[in-house]
């Protein structure tokens, strides 16, 4: 019996053993003793002739082996030319890098990272640990090809948006090649110290050291600690910082920039707040966002801060009903979480903001927008708008 190529037809082989294996199983099941077995002239031929064909067959199966493994080479580097010639016709090549920008403007929102004191003390060797890609937005979006590459260097806004918990001692070459690739560019610069469980004095984390020395750049920033830390280790020389967001007010050092302040944002972590005096000194705010936690609210002359103009604010109290409260308020959100509120009183105050009296000592501005929610009655009071 002949073997033949499924494909030419041609010879692969002839077998030479032909022997019926049933023979040989019948032999080792019933015959025993000594005239059982068979003379080596008699087995010798099958052995040889089966190893033969044995030799044979492990040859042509390497035969199919490589040809499938050539083959497979082949498909995947036809699917990869397919892949890329596709992307060539791929509409994002079309968009301007004028465009380009403002998508990576859009997608990068902050590059965080993460740093763990405990890790050293541990033992654990974090030198070769990355982010995730979603993580730190702008290296990843750089990394796709050249062109996105030239886009994102040439854009130092995406690199200039920092978010650092302090958790690990190491410091990642991705931080450092942040810091570089944002230029000159001012920073948006979250700090998170709440889960640090050292001092600062102490703590060996050179990625925030080097973030510290960026403080003429520092624009906005954003602080939550644990109550270990004083604020003005971060931001006693920030000239151009003008947006300051924290979950606590802490003791501000007389250094601290109130005053060139624009946009103040105060969100307590389940800590009733009650010194807010601070605020006073901050004369240039446009924006005030605070939520329930803060009780004492009415202790700042809010109506001397008169370039607000938008609020966020969950609970308000005032001293004095004489003076507008802040004069150049147009846009109003009140979240209110209380069980009781004087709705009339509300709504006197947005129709006096809509209907200007001419006996006013202050000048006072038009309320453009008003939104009231009351939390625990379910539902909206207004959304009114001009």
């Amino acid at each position: 019996m002949q073997l033949f190529c499924s494909n030419c037809n041609g010879t692969l082989f002839t077998p030479q053993s032909n022997i019926d294996n049933s023979v040989i199983l019948e032999k080792l099941r019933w015959e025993s003793g000594p005239a059982s077995v068979p003379e080596p002239d008699e087995v010798a031929p099958i052995l040889q002739n089966a190893r033969r064909d044995l030799e044979e067959y492990e040859q042509e199966i390497h035969k199919l082996d490589s040809r499938r493994s050539f083959l497979t080479a082949q498909r995947d580097r036809l699917r990869d030319t397919i892949f890329q010639a596709r992307a060539l016709l791929s509409p994002v090549r079309k968009v301007p890098d004028e465009i380009l920008r403002h998508i990576f403007d859009d997608r990068c929102d902050t590059n965080h990272f993460e740093f763990d004191p405990a890790s050293r003390e541990n033992g654990s060797d974090v030198s070769g640990m990355e982010p995730n890609a979603s993580d730190i937005p702008a290296l990843a979006l750089s990394s796709v090809c050249s062109r996105w590459r030239r886009v994102g260097l040439a854009f130092p806004n995406i690199w200039a948006r920092i978010s650092l918990k302090v958790q690990n001692t190491q410091l990642l070459e991705n931080f450092s090649n942040l810091l570089s690739r944002s230029q000159q560019w001012p920073l948006s610069v979250t700090i998170d110290m709440s889960k640090a469980s050292v001092e600062i004095t102490n703590l060996e984390c050179s990625a925030l050291f080097v973030l510290v020395r960026e403080y003429p750049r520092w624009k906005e920033f954003s602080f939550y600690s644990n109550g270990w830390y004083d604020v003005d280790f971060f931001a006693h020389r920030v000239p151009n910082l003008r947006v300051f967001k924290s979950h606590d007010i802490p003791e501000m050092p007389s250094a601290f920039p109130l005053a060139q302040l624009l946009h103040f944002k105060l969100d307590p972590d389940d800590m009733v707040i009650q010194q807010t005096g601070e605020l006073s000194r901050s004369t240039r705010l446009i924006s005030l966002d605070v939520n329930d936690f803060v009780k004492d609210l009415g202790a700042i002359d809010i109506s001397s801060i008169s370039p607000i103009t938008s609020s966020t604010i969950e609970v308000l109290t005032t001293g004095s009903q004489s003076v507008p409260l802040v004069p150049r308020l147009q846009h109003l959100y009140l979240n209110l979480g209380a069980r009781s509120f004087k709705d009339e009183a509300v709504v006197e105050m947005v129709k006096s903001r809509w209907t200007l009296g001419h006996t006013m000592s202050v000048a006072v501005d038009r309320l453009r927008s008003f939104t009231v929610i009351f939390r625990r009655r379910g539902k909206v009071l207004g959304n009114m708008a001009s």
